[in-house]
């Protein structure tokens, strides 16, 4: 047996394996497939931050905020570089 998996990683795994499914049985055009997959990351990330958030340190969570913030400077929240 291999090593216990992380949340995100089991979550991870679901949401590839759903993904994948469904998008076989679609025809749908790249660019349709690239919404879906945008769109189921950001569903597991949203479902994942506040059971990770109460499990990690304050000190962690500030760092990630602070990461957060310089990533948003770099690109706009519109998605388009400055």
């Amino acid at each position: 047996m291999g090593p216990p998996r992380t949340l995100r990683e089991s979550a991870e795994g679901i949401r590839c394996g759903e993904v994948s499914r469904v998008l076989a049985r679609l025809g749908l055009s790249q660019e349709d497939k690239e919404v879906i997959e945008r769109m189921s990351h950001d569903l597991v990330d949203a479902l994942l931050c506040g059971p990770i958030s109460e499990t990690m340190p304050p000190q962690a969570l500030a760092h990630r905020a602070s990461e957060s913030r310089s990533s948003n400077e770099k690109v706009g929240t519109d998605g388009t570089k400055p």
